[in-house]
């Protein structure tokens, strides 16, 4: 497939999100390797809190301004009969919306990947057993489906029965240059302190990383707990800080557009998660050479765990356990040198590469 054709992202949101922060990733490296690129978002874009600027300006971004999936096959099908593209690629769900269009356009050639980036036993899905049926049907009409992890791989082989020869692992990726420089020009206004980097939603288990935090304050009295992120689990867990009066030592910054100088300030990100594919941020603070600390989530074990590059809990709920391993991190840091040259295999100009393998072959 040559590099003038046309490829259409199909998203549920452009607002700040790991899933989110991939998409946009690969559409500006396709882009800048040559192909027509179309973005198409569901949701509508809040501005403040959305990558939409990190978005090259040669492409255009169209929005649905809708919140369910079946809102959104028609006015997905009318933008796809005027661009006609020749390959559209979505993740998770949307996925369905895709499918319902290609049988409204008769005898439409493009073809379909989808990007899978969670398992169904997340606490985030509200219907697990309905995105399973969803992801097995539409399996069918796929060209290809792109896993982000080897765990995710595994599932989607052993779970639902998709062929092996439909799947390709893809490991999340992220762009080392502008990481680095926006870590090093960026602001930061704490010291000593940890960090969580992420949605504040029911999956991420930040109570838990409150929990320890109490524990680990009680021993190291100056740190502080940093927040980075916004979401609707937002009011539980103030309260929650407030009830532990730790309210002078934990802060919520909400989301950023830069999070990256936080990063390398910190003295360690931590990851309490119940679950996770490949979770972007492990990926961001290895490259900025900060030691890691997680729940045992399959992308901490796949990603820390098999290379020793950080601490990994034997519980998902045990606030002494995670406390206690904060502490052995901080004490004990993993080399930095390690942990960035690690990170580089997982550059953007790399994963371009394996996405436009998957099509070369094409006519």
């Amino acid at each position: 497939m040559h590099k003038n054709k046309k490829i259409l992202f199909f998203i549920s949101s452009i607002n700040i999100g790991g899933v989110e922060k991939v998409m946009v990733d690969y559409a500006n490296l396709l882009y800048k390797d040559g192909y027509e690129i179309h973005y198409v978002v569901m949701h509508p874009i809040v501005r403040s809190g959305s990558f939409v600027n990190m978005i090259s300006s040669g492409i255009k971004i169209y929005t649905l301004n809708c919140q369910r999936i079946r809102n959104s096959i028609f006015r997905l099908r009318k933008i796809v009969k005027n661009i006609k593209p020749d390959i559209i690629i979505t993740e998770n769900e949307r996925v369905l919306s895709v499918v319902a269009v290609k049988f409204l356009i008769p005898f439409s050639p493009f073809k379909i990947i989808e990007t899978q980036h969670s398992f169904f036993d997340n606490a985030e899905l509200r219907h697990a057993k309905l995105s399973l049926v969803i992801t097995k049907f539409c399996a069918n009409f796929c060209y290809k489906i792109i896993a982000v992890s080897k765990s995710i791989a595994s599932m989607l082989k052993e779970q639902i029965h998709i062929s092996p020869n439909k799947i390709v692992t893809i490991y999340n990726p992220i762009d080392i240059n502008r990481i680095k420089a926006l870590a090093s020009t960026g602001k930061c206004d704490f010291d000593n302190f940890i960090l969580f980097v992420g949605r504040l939603s029911v999956v991420k288990n930040i109570p838990l990383l409150i929990n320890a935090f109490n524990i680990l304050h009680r021993r190291f009295p100056t740190i502080r707990l940093v927040i980075i992120g916004e979401g609707e689990e937002r009011i539980r867990i103030k309260r929650m800080i407030e009830n532990l009066r730790l309210s002078e030592y934990v802060t919520m910054l909400g989301s950023l557009n830069n999070p990256y100088p936080y990063i390398l300030k910190s003295k360690l990100v931590v990851i309490p998660s119940t679950s996770e594919g490949l979770p972007l941020v492990i990926l961001e603070s290895l490259l900025l050479g900060k030691t890691i600390v997680s729940t045992p989530h399959t992308g901490a074990k796949e990603l820390l765990s098999a290379n020793k590059l950080g601490y990994v809990s034997k519980s998902f709920n045990d606030p002494a356990e995670l406390a206690e391993l904060m502490e052995t991190a901080i004490n004990h840091p993993i080399p930095k040198q390690l942990l960035t040259n690690y990170s580089s295999g997982f550059d953007t100009n790399n994963k371009a590469k394996e996405i436009t393998s998957m099509w070369q072959k094409l006519n």
